[in-house]
């Protein structure tokens, strides 16, 4: 059956089969859906149409965060598909966006999740993303669609929200191009990664917990140490058969504890660390999300109050945690070697002389070290830079 209504000046269409209701809210704006009342499992599909301000690259933007794999932390990306599951009011829903214009794919790269960027991707993809960007970058449309048991308006709203944080649809690329296009280091850059955002987390509980778990180690032991804490501790839907994972709420990671955590190979330090932050976070001692309002300087003194989080986990958390413009990580020895070859002679730059060449570039360097690193992922940067 079809129930067709009109909502916010928007036309909702209900199909109802044996198995779920799907509502359909076609909107390029922040969309309403009418409530679906499922049987079976599978629960219920609100559908949405949003267009990101452009020019809007999906497929590169999803790839850069995932690292160009099939899967990085909770984020999936395969077929053109990036997937999520998200806990939103108490529930596990899954979205799933796509690009309507067309399909990415799903290089790599030091930053606030552990990884490394050396020029090639890991499980060695070779850098050749010929097949990012398919869409149409200058008339962007996306689909997302959410699906949950029990899902309400109200979830599914707050789940269309978080996808449009994560994936910066809405930000205003205009100001950036107009600074970088001026700029003979980074007109290149921003050319031959035309459409590319800065993207976030979640929530900056997770922007930070995966921070910490990255410190310090290899790319493969930060690798698994995700997959554990995920698979260990978070919460599952099961959707077609699939067994798919949540990132683990606070409490659930209070209650495991350092024990828990070190059963999963954490070592002690870092388990004390992430535990304590759980504990505090869970107990509202700490509101990571409460930082949201606080500027830029204050947001890092406050996380580097917390026990196990230095400088370089909070100017990250800056870009992956909040979303802010400003961010730049000048600690982070990757950023250092790209500067050097960006704009010095080829060798690492300190990282007061990385922080002092980038004040040129303020208020946009969490744009400017999203451009860096999404480029080391695709194995490129140097010869997009001119530095090969």
């Amino acid at each position: 059956m079809s129930d067709i209504r009109q909502s916010d000046s928007h036309a909702e269409i209900c199909h109802a089969d044996s198995h779920a209701e799907i509502c359909h809210a076609d909107s390029h704006a922040d969309s309403h859906a009418e409530i679906c009342h499922a049987d079976g499992h599978a629960g219920c599909r609100y559908e949405y149409e949003i267009a990101p301000i452009a020019p809007y690259d999906f497929g590169l933007t999803v790839g850069s965060m995932t690292y160009f794999q099939a899967r990085h932390a909770a984020d999936m990306f395969e077929d053109g598909v990036f997937r999520r599951v998200l806990s939103v009011n108490g529930k596990a829903l899954l979205v799933a966006v796509r690009d309507k214009g067309g399909d990415g794919v799903g290089g790599d790269g030091d930053d606030g999740n552990g990884e490394g960027v050396d020029g090639v991707g890991v499980d060695g993809v070779d850098g050749d993303m010929s097949s990012v960007g398919m869409g149409s970058v200058d008339a962007p449309l996306l689909s997302v669609s959410v699906r949950g048991v029990g899902i309400t308006d109200a979830d599914a709203d707050a789940a269309l929200r978080i996808v449009r944080r994560m994936l910066g649809t809405d930000a205003d690329i205009g100001g950036f191009y107009d600074m970088a296009l001026a700029d003979e280091h980074l007109a290149p850059l921003v050319m031959n990664m035309r459409g590319l955002r800065p993207t976030c987390a979640p929530t900056a509980y997770e922007a930070l917990i995966l921070a910490i778990l990255g410190q310090q180690i290899s790319t493969h032991v930060a690798r698994m140490l995700r997959n554990l804490i995920i698979e260990t501790y978070g919460e599952r839907i099961g959707i077609d058969g699939e067994t798919l994972y949540a990132f683990p709420q606070p409490q659930t990671i209070a209650d495991a504890g350092v024990e828990g955590l070190r059963s999963i190979k954490f070592s002690r330090r870092k388990a004390e660390y992430i535990s304590g932050i759980s504990e505090r976070t869970a107990s509202g001692a700490l509101s990571l999300e409460g930082m949201r309002a606080l500027p830029d300087d204050e947001i890092v003194r406050g996380l580097m109050a917390l026990r196990g989080v230095g400088a370089w986990t909070a100017h990250w958390m800056l870009i992956r945690g909040f979303g802010r413009a400003d961010g730049f990580p000048h600690g982070d020895l990757a950023l250092q070697r790209m500067m050097g070859t960006l704009a010095g002679d080829g060798s690492p730059m300190s990282a007061d002389d990385a922080l002092a060449y980038s004040a040129r570039w303020s208020p946009w360097r969490s744009w400017v070290t999203a451009y860096m690193f999404g480029a080391g992922r695709t194995g490129r940067f140097a010869e997009i830079v001119g530095a090969e």
